[in-house]
């Protein structure tokens, strides 16, 4: 492994090892001890065997000088303990040794699949003497629709080498694949935070507290989360976590069209000409082709796609009498069809430049009976009324 400059810092990690024989746990514990940096070159190579060349192939390298916990226990169930403690302690395990067979208790393939779905990040070795399991049925009963990247096998008896050698190289691996996840989480942040800021820009315009942005995403989150829940796959395949995430973020941007409408109507105190009425309905376009190209651009399915969807499409109505194209049902996109309710609830519920806010008796009133089934889709609609009381927690808290 070529490296032209390292640069060395201290680093700690933690390893748990779960075997049911007391001498092979005293071996890991021997040979897992810290303060054996003379096997740095050893580590390097291990690296390329288990990760190819192309590691190896940076100007430099952040080389930790690795401080090592060892945690040891004997049953699989205590390492499922274990590792959501550790968990919960924010000091999570960056690598197990596990071995297979530890009667009378669950075998180690059993519980290397609970802690997957406890902990999918850490590095996972079975360690066995015995073909309980073969190697493809390990991967499919713990990997189970992940990547195998983080399961390694290690037949017993096994020699210092190997141990010392493997740990070293996953701490790396794991340690590296933390600080991607960190970088990830702060451009993501970043990312949200600036697409937030645009919207506020428009939004502000005709939104005198700021808060309509917080608010309708929390009512849009609360209803997808709502449609996740309900056994028809139509909605609990089709609303996943990632959905409720993606749709909480890209609605902020529903009226960012307002900005290419003019003043006098946007902020217009009484009620809009049908003239002028016809132009502010043209805002839906507007952030609708903006957030088009926008998704054109990128090349892929984006939150930006719902993002376009809802802003073309939040003032269509179920029974085809909306706008900008008159869909009806289904064929509205659901993503528009959920910030339809969001939107008119807090429009109804807010002060407005033409009005005051209306009470929440007569709001419940008029989605619920004047609107209904006619403006919304009937299953979100019934979400609403099930959970109106969500609703008015969300308004008195973001007022």
């Amino acid at each position: 492994m070529s490296v032209s400059h390292m640069i060395c810092v201290e680093q700690r990690f933690r390893i748990l090892v779960v075997d049911d024989q007391v001498d092979i746990i005293d071996d890991y514990l021997r040979i897992l001890a810290p303060g054996e940096n003379d096997k740095r070159d050893e580590v390097d190579q291990m690296e390329q065997e288990l990760f190819g060349e192309s590691c190896g192939s940076t100007q430099e390298l952040n080389c930790e000088e690795e401080h090592i916990d060892i945690t040891a226990v004997t049953q699989g169930e205590d390492a499922i303990t274990a590792v959501r403690e550790a968990l919960n302690d924010d000091d999570p395990f960056s690598v197990i040794f596990m071995d297979v067979r530890m009667p009378p208790g669950m075998d180690g393939v059993k519980a290397a699949y609970e802690i997957r779905k406890i902990d999918p990040d850490v590095e996972i070795v079975i360690a066995t003497a015995y073909s309980d399991y073969n190697r493809q049925e390990t991967r499919d009963i713990i990997a189970a629709n992940r990547e195998e990247e983080n399961l390694y096998y290690l037949k017993k008896p096994f020699n210092y080498n190997q141990i010392w050698e493997m740990s070293h190289a996953l701490l790396r691996k794991w340690n590296l694949n933390q600080k991607v996840k960190e970088k990830t989480r702060e451009i993501k942040k970043v990312h949200s935070t600036t697409i937030l800021s645009l919207a506020t820009l428009a939004e502000l315009r005709d939104d005198d507290t700021g808060t309509h942005l917080k608010r309708v995403s929390i009512y849009t989150k609360l209803i997808a989360k709502e449609l996740g829940k309900l056994s028809e796959p139509r909605w609990c395949q089709y609303v996943t976590p990632l959905y409720v995430e993606d749709i909480g973020e890209s609605c902020v941007l529903h009226d960012i069209g307002k900005v290419g409408i003019a003043d006098a109507i946007l902020l217009k105190p009484g009620k809009l000409t049908d003239e002028e009425f016809e132009i502010m309905k043209t805002h839906s376009t507007i952030g609708g082709d903006v957030l088009s190209q926008a998704v054109m651009e990128l090349g892929e399915q984006t939150y930006l796609t719902l993002a376009r969807d809802i802003a073309y499409y939040h003032h269509e109505k179920w029974d085809g009498s909306g706008y900008p194209q008159g869909l009806k049902g289904e064929d509205i996109p659901l993503s528009a069809r959920i910030m339809a309710l969001a939107d008119v609830f807090d429009a109804l519920s807010s002060d407005r430049p033409y009005r005051k806010a209306l009470p929440h008796d007569v709001v419940f009133k008029i989605i619920t009976e004047e609107m209904g089934e006619k403006h919304f889709d009937p299953t979100i609609l019934e979400i609403f009324i099930n959970k109106v009381d969500n609703f008015l927690e969300v308004k008195k808290k973001f007022s």
